[in-house]
């Protein structure tokens, strides 16, 4: 049951329009008659108010139409308080009367101004009554004297009140908030179900500030505004509540507030719908114009808020009081249904009940109810860059970026291992499971950067997994594993998933390539590379200068040095604190140019020019070192605020596939600005500064760590194991709101005495997806940063941020519009294309291609288009499908030439730059080869018998020809090899003239009834029958086509059960011998025969269910189990279970994975063998 914080709060709201009047009136004393001076008139809960005169006479202006609640205030009188409707004329109140107020003695006895707990109920006070968010803390109480507080010790229960006005200033929102508060309760005996309860009268008064003040305001207002109660109300009696952001689900069957509690049990536990609500479904119609019930026969709303309509496939539920929840509320109701108008104000507010979001606002989040969220503060939310945003957004709907993570077995391999790998494949920056392609390629890169194997593999859910099968004969070296979409071949090969993989040798063989002379090798061969925080360094502001050296292998390399300036004057010292990669400060000068002295670890030196200053720019500065938020620092050289002051400048933040902004208005020459992390995705975020013309001057990059991926948690009933034992693991998934998690997930177990990791050096889900796969160029070590997150792996990822480019968009591109037009569409499946053309060699404008296939039986059928070209898509089978395609004319003559086209053209290798020298291969996994060849020897040894056997059957055999029959080459009565003979009429001609016996020559004629297989497949009777008019059953094929064909009539025909009663025709085409794609045509009809979706092996694992019948043969293995789909269920949970191999020491459980919303998650478990 959810832990809940009730909220009760009255505040009586005005229903209004655009009309606008004036309400006069005249307070008098109930004694005596007389006026009463300088009593406050207002209209609770809105902006309307003033003073009494000495007369006691008021006007208030501007009050618009509606329902109002009058309020009328002074010290010592009674509050006054009349409902009232504006309707658009001026109102002019009859003499409103005041009692003078009279005191019990024991109410003077109880104000206990002296209590010496009084300041510690004055904080309890601020903390529910103004909250505890960012905006609580730039408020405060002007006059805390005012409150008189009460404490019951047995109930726990804090009341207060005040005697007047208690006023709030406050800064963030910019108002001044009169609250008369007449009944203040804080329930704290109950820490999982506290309750608070306060109302009064409220009056809100507008502050004076600077017009950057004011414009600050109205962008806080209307943050506040967004997704609030009444954001939502008003959205909803629009009937735009998708349009504004909000969903809500139907939490069905809660705790009702009209049943009895014997009758609650009976209910059943609370569901929350998976199925969004519609307006309809939520609001009837009442008989008052301009009020509207809410309400769903006691059920309650789960209402998310998200204004980029990103939602998360089932709603959160577990702790949504957290002060880190901003967009989920549920909403419980009290009364069967509560009443609200037209300005989103609910007449009862006691009539519902708030937990999460809108239960955590406080007085610090209050807006008037007549508060508008103009279109001038919409745009100044977003100042000027609402077309930038609008390109942005078009970009992301058109190109949503695929990318694709491998989870290996393990991080190396040998000559004769097998790869296993778990593919996930995500589409857009939020990481969510791909529902874009349906097809995975994954191929197998040599030394020698060719192509050794390639599959394609299905993808469903935006999972796929597979694997590649080491030849014993592999010689050493860097391997890569290349994976990608067709979909993602639009944004080039720089995207693609490309891992490096060191495969050993036992046998200690050299690939070809590495036989040759290495090239010669350059001292001091480094690459070092300077770059300016935001992209510019500029004169007179002090810069931050990241700095990165790479070696000739790619890898950082450590140096130092100084920073001279055009007349040799040392002005800065600098030197690499990680991977080559350091920082160091300048401040440049007019006129001025700057190099670096470098010195390098072997002692020589260099000199780099750095990057020309700019004598008239700005920059931007970023300070990420703090979690809740990033500082950000806007410097303007003298020259540029001279000439752009008083411009609007923003930046733009980019997360997660959502950009917010933040105006900067160009008033000093030092902005600063805080970016709040909370709402910003785990992961890369850009920063860009924007000019009022919408020209990005500036950028940054940060890396954001909101702690939000899944939280793995497994389960094992012992921390040690026996050799050979088995093992059963729990898992528990769940997200940051810690609800469980259905997700997909992969497992690895293996040998850490086998198998030895560096784990600062592995790809991760989380390195690849958060890190490396939105940055350009090489991420050393991208483990370090995840692993043990400190202050000082926090420090070198920023430094990784300023020396990497962002891989995503480009500005540029993006706002000219010039990104190239998609020229790849997504594979959904498999796809079988080709041509056809009249016997004459022209291209046949109109007739039909129909596709065949026996397993089952199916015929697909679709016209040629007026090239002849065909295309059946979306086709799912697995390894190689066989099948007949056969094309006929408009009038239904299959007189036509059919081009299959194979489609198996590979995509180039790019070069992987120099392989490390083969030696080092066998040097970094020596524990490893040394278990693989006593795997080989053992393998030897048990299966010597097993490949004597297999050696003397291939000994032996016989009919060495081609075919496609059951039983084989050899097992028919009769076989015709045409092969390479002259085509000397049709094909029953040819067989007519060579055939013996006339079983066989029966079987040529047109009333051949048996059945006729083509390559496999075999023919229905319509096409058999639709050859060379008045041929054989045959005809169908040319005989050019035909390499064998087989006779069954006689016993052996029962290789084909009943359909072979009457015989049987097998015909074995010539395409089936490697032909090529111009030469694999036929006329009329063409067999072919189509690589299918490749079907993954199943790892082995073997089961030692009684460890003393286990046997003598000893369990070598170094990947113990790899498991590469495991699903969660409803409840966040899975099981699995292995058995232990005979090695001793640490065993390493790897699980990674995404769930259905994409949140990612890794946990690395270990456990003892003994």
């Amino acid at each position: 049951m959810l832990k809940k914080l009730f909220l009760y709060y009255l505040m009586v709201s005005p229903f209004w329009c655009l009309a606008q009047t004036r309400i006069t009136g005249r307070v008098v004393n109930a004694t005596d008659k007389k006026g009463i001076a300088n009593a406050s008139v207002f209209l609770s809960n809105a902006t309307v108010g003033a003073k009494t005169t000495p007369e006691g006479t008021f006007t208030l202006a501007d009050a618009k139409n509606g329902k109002y609640e009058l309020v009328v205030s002074i010290v010592g009188f009674e509050t006054y308080k009349q409902n009232i409707t504006v309707t658009g004329a001026d109102v002019t109140l009859p003499d409103i009367i005041m009692s003078p107020k009279t005191y019990a003695l024991k109410e003077v006895i109880v104000k206990q101004h002296t209590d010496p707990n009084r300041a510690q109920y004055l904080t309890t006070f601020k903390e529910q009554f103004l909250g505890k968010s960012e905006l609580a803390d730039q408020c405060k109480i002007l006059n805390p004297e005012m409150l008189d507080f009460v404490y019951d010790d047995d109930t726990k229960t804090l009341t207060a009140s005040s005697v007047d006005f208690l006023n709030v200033e406050n800064r963030g929102l910019g108002y001044r908030v009169k609250y008369l508060i007449t009944n203040f309760i804080y329930d704290d005996k109950d820490i999982s179900n506290r309750k608070l309860h306060y109302e009064g009268s409220v009056l809100f008064e507008e502050l004076k500030g600077t017009a950057s003040q004011q414009k600050d305001w109205q962008r806080a207002r209307l943050q506040v505004y967004k997704g609030s109660a009444m954001h939502f109300l008003r959205a909803l009696q629009a009937k735009h509540l998708d349009e504004e952001g909000f969903r809500v689900l139907q939490y069905a069957n809660p705790e009702r507030r009209d049943l009895p509690k014997s009758l609650l049990s009976k209910r059943g536990r609370p569901i929350l719908m998976t199925y969004p609500l519609n307006e309809d479904e939520m609001m009837v119609k009442t008989d008052q114009i301009g009020v509207h019930a809410l309400g769903c026969d006691f059920d309650s709303f789960h209402i998310t808020y998200n204004e980029d309509h990103r939602f998360t496939k089932r709603g959160q539920m577990n702790n949504i009081n957290s002060s880190a929840n901003h967009d989920v509320t549920v909403l419980n109701f009290n009364l069967p249904y509560a009443l609200f108008d037209d300005n989103g104000a609910l007449l009862d507010p006691n009539s519902v009940t708030y937990s999460g979001a809108w239960g955590n606002n406080r007085v610090a989040e209050l807006l008037p109810v007549d508060y508008e969220p103009l279109n001038t503060q919409a745009a100044s939310e977003k100042p000027g860059l609402t077309d930038v945003i609008n390109k942005l957004r078009n970009y992301n709907a058109s190109y949503t970026a695929e990318k694709v993570y491998l989870h290996f077995d393990k991080p190396y391999y040998a000559a004769g291992d097998t790869v296993y790998f778990k593919a996930y494949v995500t589409a857009g920056d939020r990481h969510e499971l791909s529902d874009i392609s349906g097809v995975l390629h994954a191929e197998l890169i040599n030394t020698a950067n060719r192509i050794d194997q390639s599959v394609k593999l299905q993808i469903t859910d935006g999972v796929a997994w597979g694997d590649f099968a080491l030849p014993d004969t592999l010689p050493k070296g860097n391997y890569h594993i290349r994976a990608y979409t067709k979909w993602m071949q639009n944004q080039g090969s720089n995207n693609y998933f490309d891992r490096e993989i060191k495969i050993g040798s036992i046998n200690n063989k050299i690939a070809e390539s590495a036989t040759k002379a290495p090239l010669p090798v350059v001292a001091n061969k480094i690459d070092v590379q300077f770059f300016a925080e935001g992209g510019n360094m500029i004169t007179g502001i002090q810069s931050k200068i990241a700095f990165k050296a790479i070696g000739a292998n790619g890898t950082g390399v450590n140096i130092s040095g100084i920073i001279t300036d055009d007349e040799n004057n040392q002005v800065a010292t600098f030197a690499s604190s990680h991977l080559g990669m350091g920082s160091f400060y300048l401040k440049a000068q007019p006129g001025k140019s700057y190099k670096a002295e470098l010195n390098y670890a072997d002692g020589t030196k260099n000199t780099v020019n750095l990057p020309t200053p700019i004598d008239n720019g700005i920059s931007l500065s970023v300070d990420n070192s703090e979690i809740p938020r990033a500082i950000v620092k806007i410097n303007a050289a003298d020259a540029f605020y001279k000439q752009y002051k008083g411009q609007e400048f923003t930046l733009l933040i980019y997360s997660g596939g959502t950009a917010s902004t933040i105006a900067c208005r160009l008033d000093s020459q030092t902005i600063t600005r805080d970016i709040l992390k909370r709402r910003l995705k785990t992961g890369i975020a850009t920063i860009t500064l924007f000019s009022a013309a919408n020209e990005p001057l500036c950028e940054r990059l940060i890396f954001v760590q909101n702690y939000d991926q899944l939280s793995l948690a497994v389960n094992s009933p012992k921390t040690d194991y026996k050799k050979r034992e088995r093992v059963d693991i729990s898992l528990n998934v769940k997200n940051r709101a810690a609800d469980p998690s259905v997700g997909h997930f992969s497992v690895s177990v293996i040998d850490e005495s086998k198998v030895p990791v560096v784990e600062n050096s592995e790809h991760t889900i989380l390195t690849d997806l958060l890190l490396t796969s939105d940055l350009k160029g090489n991420v050393e070590q991208p483990n370090y940063y995840f692993t043990n997150v400190n202050d000082e792996t926090t420090k070198n990822l920023d430094l990784v941020m300023l020396t990497n480019g962002y891989r995503g968009f480009e500005w540029k591109s993006l706002l000219s519009s010039s990104y190239p037009a998609i020229a790849y569409q997504p594979e959904k499946g498999l796809e079988i294309s080709g041509n056809v053309k009249h016997s004459g060699g022209s291209a046949m404008h109109e007739g039909t291609v129909s596709l065949i296939s026996s397993q089952p039986t199916t015929v697909l059928s679709q016209p040629v288009d007026d090239r002849g070209d065909f295309a059946f898509s979306n086709l799912f089978f697995t390894d190689t499908g066989r099948f007949i395609l056969q094309a006929v004319t408009a009038k239904g003559d299959n007189s036509t030439r059919l081009t299959y086209n194979k489609n198996n053209q590979k995509l180039p290798v790019s070069s992987f730059g120099l392989n490390v020298v083969p030696n080092d291969i066998n040097l970094s996994m020596t524990n490893y080869l040394e278990n693989n060849k006593l795997r080989q020897e053992d393998y030897l040894k048990y299966n010597k018998i097993k490949m004597l056997k297999e050696v003397k059957i291939k000994a032996v055999k016989k009919n060495e020809y081609r075919s496609s029959a059951l039983g084989g080459p050899g097992s028919a009565d009769q076989v015709i090899q045409l092969g390479q003979l002259p085509v000397s009429g049709s094909l029953t001609q040819m067989l007519e003239s060579r055939v013996h016996g006339g079983r066989a020559y029966a079987m040529l004629k047109g009333d051949f009834d048996g059945l006729v297989i083509l390559d496999g497949v075999a023919m229905d009777s319509h096409i058999t029958a639709g050859g060379i008019p008045g041929g054989g059953p045959l005809d169908f094929i040319s005989a050019s086509d035909v390499e064998t064909v087989e006779f069954f009539y006689n016993a052996n025909a029962a290789l084909y059960g009943v359909r072979g009663g009457h015989g049987v025709i097998v015909i074995t085409s010539k395409s089936k011998g490697g032909l090529t794609e111009k030469e694999i045509t036929s006329t009329g009809i063409l067999p072919i025969s189509v690589p299918g979706f490749y079907r993954a092996r199943v790892f082995y694992s073997p089961k030692y269910e009684n460890l003393e019948q286990a046997g003598n043969r000893p369990d070598l293995r170094s990947t113990i189990y790899w498991q590469p789909e495991l699903v969660t269920d409803k409840n966040g949970q899975a099981l699995f279970n292995y058995f232990n191999a005979d090695g001793a020491g640490s065993y390493r459980v790897v699980i990674e994975g995404i769930d259905e919303d994409g949140n990612l998650g890794r946990l690395v478990y270990r456990y003892n063998v003994q």
